[in-house]
């Protein structure tokens, strides 16, 4: 950012529009740093895909607020192979990622955890069932969704309610501008392996861009997904930023997604100041998230920006 810094402080420039390419997908810009303070400590910064796939509207107001969270999950265990779990998890089952401290002290909205849990877990389907539902476990999920339900009101779907078919007839009615989901995600390269988990079955990419693309949000896009789960915002040459891509894809103005697996605490803390300044205090959808990243990155225990920068806003950033 330093050769056009100084035209950025010129035009008195408070927000960036990164429009990345290639490995550029990948880098989180609001952890640049120049030596003495981190990019967003500056700049309320923004991902598009493409400024052509982006709507510019500004000051759509926020009506209606949906919430979706996994804090234990139910039958859908029983959708993941012992397989698809070691194909899509096994290299990076043992946590390797992140501050060293993370694994002694928060949990992780991954799926890698797993298949560490399926390799210890007797043969029987009820032990194997049993393990997945303690290692899957998200207990600030709960949490995220009460709090962020006191700043937002709306409606609550969490873990038993939280089905695919009581989450599509919700979405589905018109009600909301704005879907948070809290789970666990997995990218795999395919929409079949890319997926949400909700307390049944998998939220899949297709069924995800199925519903964007329904009558009901043809009437009436959704102004805000949220997407706080783990590596939501990453893809690859053909599924370029992920879920979050996909959806922008789908006609929401704008998603909240994330770059790498997400700590459960940080998550807690970051959406609900996301909500609070952006429902409370009336900022941009950009500015709430840098408001929020700010806060979390000088809050004890989480400077470290493997915990306030995996995420990001793609798309409509007023």
């Amino acid at each position: 950012l330093r050769p056009v810094e100084q035209d950025l402080a010129g035009h008195g420039v408070k927000t960036l529009v990164i429009v990345p390419d290639g490995s550029l997908r990948l880098v989180a810009v609001g952890a640049f740093h120049d030596g003495s303070r981190f990019a967003i400590e500056k700049y309320a910064i923004a991902t598009s895909p493409g400024m052509s796939m982006t709507n510019t509207e500004r000051n759509v107001p926020i009506d209606g607020v949906l919430l979706a969270g996994l804090s234990t999950p139910g039958s859908v265990v029983d959708k993941l192979s012992r397989g698809a779990v070691s194909q899509l998890l096994g290299p990076l089952a043992a946590n390797q990622f992140g501050p060293p401290t993370l694994l002694a002290s928060r949990s992780v909205r991954s799926m890698r955890g797993a298949a560490v849990a399926l390799a210890d877990a007797p043969n029987d389907a009820a032990s194997r069932s049993a393990a997945l539902r303690d290692a899957l476990s998200l207990p600030g999920v709960g949490k995220e969704v009460m709090e962020i339900g006191k700043v937002a009101g709306g409606t609550r779907l969490l873990d038993q309610a939280f089905t695919i078919d009581n989450f599509r007839r919700e979405a589905e009615s018109g009600r909301y501008s704005v879907i948070h989901l809290a789970s666990h995600g997995v990218f795999g390269g395919r929409s079949d392996a890319t997926y949400l988990l909700a307390y049944d079955d998998l939220l899949t990419l297709d069924r995800l861009q199925s519903l964007l693309r329904s009558d009901t949000f043809r009437r009436k896009p959704i102004e805000l997904l949220s997407l706080s789960a783990c590596e939501t915002a990453e893809g690859d040459e053909r599924s370029p930023l992920g879920l979050s891509g996909a959806a922008i894809k789908a006609r929401a103005r704008s998603v909240m997604g994330s770059l790498w697996p997400v700590s459960d605490d940080a998550a807690v803390d970051l959406m609900t100041s996301f909500y609070r300044g952006l429902i409370q205090q009336h900022l941009s959808k950009a500015q709430a998230l840098q408001q929020s990243q700010i806060e979390l990155l000088h809050k004890p225990g989480f400077a470290h920006p493997f915990y306030w920068a995996p995420f990001i806003l793609i798309g409509n950033w007023f």
